[in-house]
């Protein structure tokens, strides 16, 4: 299994032998989770839960595999707001997030493996209420997510969220009305 963890690129079969470990509840296989899981994001556990919710939402409008998530991971918040990233990762904790335009294509997200010609329409009307579980996160682009429709009212647990981009949500009715607890905006 740890040979499979290492060396197995796609998420298809990744996510299977995921799966089997919740079947088998042990010292070992919380050891393999957690390192499969930062083996594909390569973020601490706590903040897994939000890529996995992703993906269910994507799962369907794309064949992914593990280096979807590897060629648009960094380490430069400035690479993720000029938007040559999806996700910046430091010390294992995501700091920034650009989701730019999901909404209207996932053609620019695939990964540089995939067929350029793979262009598939990504409806986020709500995103996963785990983005909130993202305690690290300073920069966020929702930009161009037409279909955007909800931001949770658990948005306001992102303390550290300093610049948050909602231009063209255009079917993003209201905010939170707690909003203003963004302290850090």
């Amino acid at each position: 299994m740890k040979w499979t963890i290492e060396h197995e690129k796609s998420t298809i079969v990744l996510k299977a032998l995921f799966d089997s470990f919740e079947n088998v509840n042990n010292k070992y296989t919380k050891m393999l989770k957690r390192e499969l899981l930062l083996s594909i994001f390569g973020v601490v556990e706590e903040e897994i839960q939000f890529f996995l919710d992703l993906d269910a939402i994507c799962e369907e409008f794309r064949e992914m595999n593990i280096s979807f998530y590897k060629d648009y991971q960094t380490n430069d918040i400035n690479e993720v707001r000029r938007g040559k990233g999806i996700y910046a990762v430091i010390d294992g904790h995501v700091v920034a997030l650009n989701l730019t335009g999901w909404a209207l294509n996932m053609n620019s997200f695939f990964s540089k493996s995939q067929p350029k010609s793979h262009k598939k329409l990504l409806n986020i009307a709500k995103l996963p209420d785990s983005i909130c579980d993202l305690n690290y996160l300073e920069f966020l682009d929702l930009s161009y997510c037409s279909n955007l429709q909800i931001l949770s009212k658990r948005i306001v647990e992102l303390k550290l969220l300093k610049e948050f981009n909602l231009f063209s949500c255009s079917s993003l009715k209201q905010l939170p009305e707690n909003i203003d607890e963004l302290k850090s905006l």
